[in-house]
């Protein structure tokens, strides 16, 4: 979802992990369809901030417990 919509907006991807972070933060995100990898910021979790739209992705297995 982000891959379409961080060519014409900021995008934040928020993850777990600092590795997570670091990796996008340094490399942008990667898509399979797109030459080029696409800027995005990465933050974790614990450092969310108010945001004018928030779409949450999870592994399938997961939703239930949100």
């Amino acid at each position: 979802m982000s891959g379409f919509v961080c060519e014409k907006h900021d995008v934040t991807i928020y993850v777990r992990r600092s590795k997570q972070k670091k990796l996008l933060n340094d490399h942008g995100l990667l898509l399979s369809n797109h030459p080029n990898s696409l800027p995005v910021e990465a933050l974790l979790l614990k450092e969310m901030k108010d945001e004018d739209l928030l779409i949450i992705c999870v592994k399938q297995p997961q939703v239930l417990s949100i």
